[in-house]
């Protein structure tokens, strides 16, 4: 009786393994499918006059080690996306999917590429690969399969051509992390999602000068940053983030593009340094209309100072300009429009806007 019941429960260990790797091979069957799918998406991007569904972020960093040698450090971020509801739904909704992500780097001659492909319908992660090659041409890849609840069913890796064998315990968890970061990133700024924690930016009360001495500091500081943006455009150390947005509400709308440049530079905090942004500009445009905006950052500080925002619609020249005191209070506001009435609106949507272009700049430039 023990030996019958012994070998029933070994069969019975044999079936559920052997059921368990079927639905594993089906799993990663269908991942390569949706993979496949992803790669003739992306490939078709903008292409046969349709518009674009993508978003790219360009990341200039650096060391310099002495006055002959720099380390250059460059990264770049291109998220492909999809209308949540498709243009036969005839739902105008400007949600937008994300269904891959790839990022390119290099710094001093090394390079990394990866790609995370998410389901296009249920938006989890799927599949992360990675390639890392020396500046001496050593190459290693790594592939991760995900399940729709996140656990990794499949690894495999490769060191200078050949199977190798990473730790057995790791699960993936930091590819996952990354791309947790990277869909946050991704929502705020193509779906303009709120900006979770409203605390990020908040800073303590302090005592505030005279308005006249206030707005002095604002124009002097103004005056300076522009000098310093356009000379990072010729240094061979350039410190400055890109954030390029092609997207488009619905079928018949005009295909828009948001095009957004930060400027920073490191400063030092103890034993390491933060990249402190000190000036965001800001190109919105499509057929119907041109926006330009700017945000001037207080010295050493995240903290918004000025901003101005100028749009050209139907031939008429709108302008803004909103001046803020030591704790974020608008204490000046100059408005350019047709509207007599137009008083603007004290620069709160300049703050919202300003409170997430940080929470990306973070994101990307301070690894948050």
């Amino acid at each position: 009786m023990k030996r019958k019941l012994f070998l029933l429960l070994l069969l019975l260990f044999a079936f559920v393994d052997g059921e368990a790797q079927t639905t594993q091979k089906a799993q990663i069957q269908r991942i390569r499918e949706v993979y496949a799918e992803a790669k003739k998406m992306v490939a078709a991007n903008g292409k046969e006059g349709m518009a674009p569904h993508d978003m790219t972020i360009e990341l200039n960093d650096g060391t310099q080690v002495d006055e002959d040698f720099i380390i250059y450090e460059e990264s770049e971020l291109t998220f492909y996306f999809k209308k949540k509801n498709e243009p036969e739904s005839y739902i105008i909704d400007p949600t937008s999917v994300c269904y891959f992500i790839t990022e390119n780097y290099e710094i001093h001659g090394h390079t990394r590429y990866r790609e995370w492909l998410f389901d296009p319908e249920k938006e989890c992660l799927l599949f992360v690969f990675t390639r890392n090659e020396t500046d001496a041409g050593y190459v290693t890849e790594s592939r991760f399969y995900f399940d729709e609840k996140g656990k990794l069913i499949e690894k495999m890796y490769k060191a200078g051509g050949k199977d190798g064998d990473e730790d057995d315990e790791y699960d993936g968890k930091s590819e996952q992390e990354l791309a947790k970061k990277y869909k946050e990133i991704f929502g705020l700024m193509v779906n303009n999602e709120d900006v979770k924690d409203a605390n990020r930016l908040k800073f303590k009360d302090v005592k505030t000068a005279a308005k006249a001495d206030r707005l002095k500091m604002i124009k002097s500081t103004y005056a300076n940053v522009k000098d310093r943006v356009a000379k990072n455009a010729k240094s061979e150390l350039p410190r400055d983030m890109r954030i390029v947005v092609h997207d488009q509400m619905a079928e018949d709308y005009p295909p828009a593009t948001l095009d957004l440049k930060f400027f920073f530079e490191p400063i030092t905090k103890g034993e390491s340094y933060e990249n402190t942004c000190y000036f965001i500009s800001k190109q919105n445009s499509s057929m119907y209309f041109k926006e330009y905006g700017e945000f001037l950052l207080e010295p050493g500080m995240h903290k918004l100072i000025f901003s101005f925002t100028q749009a050209l619609e139907e031939g008429e020249t709108y302008e803004w300009r909103y001046y803020f005191d030591e704790n974020g209070k608008c204490i000046d506001t100059k408005v350019k429009s047709v509207d007599e009435e137009d008083n603007g609106d004290s620069g709160v949507g300049d703050k919202e806007s300003f409170g997430k272009y940080m929470r990306v700049f973070n994101l990307v430039a301070n690894c948050d």
